[in-house]
């Protein structure tokens, strides 16, 4: 029975990842609506995940040349994610800027956690000295965290899962493409 499974997925492997890849596209466009993700230059995300999921289908209908051209777009699509990550990165300094704390988030997308911990104790410290708290007080990293996050900056990282979905949709489809030459 296991022998049968493993013969089905071989066969198959391509469309399976387009179908995956879609879902993946799916969940992600729902994500951005749900979450808001709606306005201005956000709506490349939103069009982009919807790009996605059309093309994944596309790759699993279309025959011939077409699934090698599903691949290209979604490479061309990929670059969108990196874009993304480019305007999110940029985003995050000038929040950090505007909140008085140009290395805070730096800090956390060069060095981690220790970095980060570092400029908070630095905070911290300045903080007493100013009179705004007192220097015996434990620090919360929760309560930063939650500070930091009342400042809605985007997460760095997050528009490189479109990219991730484009490339294995684009490497899905540029196998169903040369399968079909095989056959």
């Amino acid at each position: 029975m296991l022998d049968h499974l493993q013969a089905a997925v071989t066969r198959r492997l391509a469309d399976w990842v387009l179908v995956l890849v879609g879902g993946g596209f799916l969940v992600l466009f729902l994500e951005l609506i749900l979450t808001g993700h709606t306005e201005g230059v956000q709506l490349v995300g939103v069009v982009g995940s919807l790009a996605g999921l059309l093309l994944s289908l596309a790759g699993l209908k279309l025959s011939g040349r077409g699934p090698l051209r599903v691949a290209a777009l979604m490479l061309l699509l990929g670059l969108t994610g990196l874009a993304g990550t480019f305007l999110h990165a940029e985003e995050r300094l000038d929040g950090s800027e505007r909140a008085g704390r140009p290395g805070v988030l730096a800090a956390q997308s060069l060095s981690g956690a220790a970095a980060a911990e570092e400029v908070r104790a630095g905070e911290r410290d300045g903080r007493a000295r100013l009179g705004e708290m007192d220097a015996r007080e434990p620090y919360e990293p929760e309560a930063a965290e939650a500070r930091e996050r009342r400042g809605s900056v985007p997460p760095p990282l997050a528009p490189l899962s479109l990219s991730g979905l484009a490339l294995l949709g684009a490497v899905g489809s540029a196998a169903r493409g040369s399968e079909k030459k095989r056959v």
